[in-house]
């Protein structure tokens, strides 16, 4: 990329909010604030359990250096590219802890650096979802306690106490996953190869665990202790059930951030539920003939016949509740409604288990052709390998050039310096914009200076709390908002007034800011700017569309009529 500080990896949006939380860590810590809550600051005047949220505290703790003698932008693609080389590097260090040979593990890696999950997920601004260097680090010392023996339990064990901890404060819901795996392959192997499970168990030795749980405990303790204690804690259902789900026909259709994708795929692809950050269940034709011809290669292995089952049911429990084929909702249950009445596991997105189906069938195909060549004496066998390993790769190649995005260019108006920057610093202000998670970088890079009252994450606020957010998202005609009355138009004079005097002073804020996005509502509605002057009085500053508002302590609530006709 030629403009790292100034443009980032994939769509607007999430990729923002995660920019936010990058740089929140060491802002509250130096402030002597509690890093895992947004108490005062974000979601005012309450805040934000972070715990709860996908806050990316560890990298943050990691890259915090970087966003001082830099900018969040660099941060977030500087992470964005650190994920794809640990993908490599480790991906490589796994295949060759298990007797590939150098230059069949580097296909290997490439593949799982180029999986269809991490390059929707990418694209789709969820950062959280491909930072997972601890947990290939964990497979990483998986594989090694299986091939060799432990010569260092206790800093073996404390490794592995600190990667469940990274991964704990980078995406608890990942962890989730990882454990339902391994409780998986644990119980196909008792089942299947017990006694090569119980030779592995009896060969770890005892000194491992203690280091390792105490590592975890200690490290996890204050995340723990405020997701299960700590304020501004969620309830209910977190996320819309039975919407990211793999798409049966995802299996074998490509979208459209792959390269193999085409007008006649999209066509299908477009039906899928959920969005294309979330489409990531592609794995192809070629990969899943090598994958069935991985398992009659190894079919003498039975612990190769327990992860071979352990992938299927990981697929079929990727499907989520009721099977979906080509955008349709056909009613027909599936296992994962077990999973929606389990705590802790009901708020997982089922789609997103496909990051283990993609890591598994990479091994699966790579351990197969290193047996394969062992055993065969052709001389082309190598080229063939090669060939097959080369076709996945190019079906599941990403589509170029990859997507980039930049921050909203309002948000010079609230950074230090700006015109805006003065009149808010420390004032509770609601932005008023179209899609809130693109102002987040321009808030965090602006210093946290003042607090907002708009929330984007899973939060505690009171339904009339949320009735007040939703009515002022409302304003200007957002069609992604449940409930506005007329979704996609813009309120009239009165209703806006209305709006305005009915929910804004329940948020307790002292400013109003109209922020314009380049890829949203780029200039206030006649009708809407009208019914905020209205109210408060002209603007205190306008720079180029963006405006900002005065909140009177006293309002005067009779109707004025507006001096410019306007169509409800």
């Amino acid at each position: 990329m030629r403009h790292p500080f100034t443009l980032f990896i994939g769509w607007r949006g999430d990729s923002e909010q995660y920019m936010w939380y990058l740089g929140w860590f060491w802002h509250a810590a130096i402030a002597g604030i509690n890093p895992l809550l947004t108490t005062g600051v974000f979601n005012y005047p309450s805040g934000l359990n972070l715990m709860w949220n996908t806050s990316l505290l560890a990298p943050a703790v990691l890259l915090g250096p970087l966003s001082h003698l830099f900018n969040l932008v660099f941060t977030y693609n500087f992470l964005s590219v650190l994920n794809l080389g640990a993908a490599f590097v480790l991906g490589e260090l796994i295949l060759r802890r298990l007797g590939v040979r150098a230059w069949l593990a580097q296909a290997g890696a490439v593949l799982i650096g180029l999986t269809p999950y991490g390059t929707a997920q990418t694209l789709g601004g969820h950062i959280i979802l491909t930072t997972t260097g601890a947990i290939l680090g964990l497979v990483y010392m998986l594989v090694s306690s299986i091939r060799t023996p432990i010569k260092r339990p206790a800093i073996f064990g404390g490794l592995i106490g600190l990667l469940v901890a990274v991964q704990f404060y980078t995406s608890l819901e990942v962890l989730a996953i990882f454990g339902l795996v391994a409780v998986l392959g644990i119980f196909l192997c008792l089942v299947l190869c017990p006694f090569e499970l119980r030779r592995w168990a009896s060969g770890l030795p005892r000194a491992l665990w203690l280091p390792a749980v105490t590592v975890a405990f200690f490290l996890m303790a204050p995340g723990f202790y405020e997701l299960f204690f700590g304020p501004y804690r969620p309830t209910g259902w977190l996320q819309p059930g039975n919407t990211f789900v793999t798409d049966l026909l995802n299996f074998v259709v490509p979208t459209r951030v792959l390269a193999l994708s085409n007008r006649g795929t999209e066509a299908i692809a477009r039906r899928f539920t959920g969005n294309l950050g979330e489409n990531d269940g592609y794995l192809g034709f070629p990969a899943i003939a090598l994958l069935v011809w991985a398992l009659f290669q190894l079919r003498q292995r039975r612990i190769v016949k327990a992860l071979f089952l352990a992938g299927l049911i990981l697929c079929l429990l990727s499907l989520g509740p009721f099977l979906h084929f080509g955008g349709y909702d056909t009613k027909i249950p599936l296992p994962w409604l077990v999973f929606e009445v389990t705590p802790g596991f009901y708020d997982i997105l089922p789609c997103r288990l496909m990051f283990f189906v993609d890591l598994g069938t990479v091994i699966a195909v790579i351990v197969a052709v290193e047996a394969y060549l062992q055993t065969s004496y052709r001389r082309l066998a190598p080229v063939l390998a090669l060939g097959s390993l080369l076709v996945v790769i190019a079906t599941w190649f990403p589509a170029l050039p990859f997507t980039y995005s930049g921050s909203p260019g309002a948000g010079a108006a609230i950074a230090p310096g700006g015109s805006m920057y003065a009149l808010l610093r420390g004032q509770p202000t609601y932005i008023l914009t179209s899609d809130f998670p693109q102002t987040m970088v321009s808030l965090a890079q602006g210093g946290y200076a003042f607090p907002v009252a708009n929330v984007y994450g899973h939060n505690s606020n009171s339904r009339l709390q949320t009735g007040r957010l939703t009515r002022l998202a409302c304003l200007l005609g957002k069609t992604a908002v449940p409930h506005c009355p007329n979704p996609g138009v813009t309120p009239s004079f009165a209703a806006a007034r209305r709006i305005l005097l009915d929910s804004l002073p329940g948020l307790q804020v002292r400013r109003l800011v109209f922020f314009p996005l380049s890829h949203g509502v780029s200039k206030i509605p006649p009708a809407l700017k009208e019914a905020i002057t209205s109210l408060y009085g002209p603007a205190a500053v306008r720079t180029g569309q963006a405006y900002l508002w005065r909140i009177p302590s006293k309002i005067n609530p009779a109707p004025l009529r507006p001096r410019v006709s306007h169509t409800p």
